[in-house]
């Protein structure tokens, strides 16, 4: 029962990505209203405070660099534009059969909210607790995802050395080549377990190039986590994010290490 109970929810999912694709206007298509399209740069502009409200009909375009496709984000996703990175928080458990890693998306930030997570903007919903934003709820998805196209291309990255990393690459896609886990055991794996109960915890790499050290932050939930580090150097391609009020590296597609 279990196992059919799977494969339903699997494939309402599955029809719900189709139901958005199938979505997308064509010439022959009614107009579809977005509001005023503008840059992701731009709307992160509009965050002067902790927590601000967006009461303009905006919508921004963008490509989906970070998901939950191997466990490496938890309840959200990273759109990229040309200008600017924003993460959009979302309570779902299963994001990628919804918005694919690399796809093609247009959001309508109307009654959305920005937060502000130290040099850290977030979208998300009304706050209700002590966080900057809430997650959007699932079942709103429909409301604010205008489209989603699937991903027929890997996004441009920005390639970058540790020192270039700046505030204004938070949220967005960075390659950075030449890296080691320096200071890592050998036969270290990508998350280290909890002493007590043996669980893996999310863990705190740090990696070095000529220029620097950053840190990797390595979700415990992560489909590698079991893996070992690798050695020698490796190219990471990855989103700028934060992490214990550090900047931070986080894996976006580990098969491509």
């Amino acid at each position: 029962m279990l196992r059919i109970a799977h494969l339903a929810n699997y494939a309402l999912r599955l029809l719900v990505v189709m139901l958005f694709v199938a979505c997308r206007p064509t010439a022959e298509d009614e107009y579809r209203y977005v509001g005023r399209e503008v840059s992701i740069a731009y709307l992160k502009s509009l965050c002067i405070s902790m927590a601000e409200p967006i009461t303009l009909d905006l919508s921004i375009a963008g490509r989906v660099v970070a998901n939950d496709k191997m466990g490496e984000l938890n309840r959200a996703i990273v759109i990229m534009d040309d200008t600017a990175g924003i993460e959009l928080k979302v309570e779902c458990d299963d994001i990628d059969p919804i918005i694919p890693l690399y796809s093609e998306v247009v959001v309508r930030c109307s009654g959305l909210w920005l937060g502000r997570e130290g040099e850290k903007i977030v979208l998300g919903a009304k706050p209700s607790s002590h966080y900057v934003v809430d997650r959007v709820a699932e079942s709103e998805l429909g409301n604010i995802l205008l489209e989603v196209s699937l991903p027929s291309s890997t996004p441009q990255s920005r390639r970058r050395t540790v020192a270039e990393i700046e505030p204004g690459d938070m949220s967005c896609l960075v390659r950075v080549e030449r890296l080691r886990f320096a200071d890592a055991p050998s036969g270290a794996q990508w998350c280290e377990r909890d002493s007590l109960t043996g669980r893996y915890i999310t863990t705190l790499r740090y990696a070095e190039d000529a220029t620097g050290v950053i840190g990797v932050v390595v979700d415990k939930e992560c489909d590698y986590r079991m893996e070992t580090l690798p050695e020698g150097e490796v190219t990471l391609f990855a989103v700028v994010d934060r992490c214990t009020s550090e900047r931070v590296l986080r894996i976006t597609n580990h098969s491509i290490i």
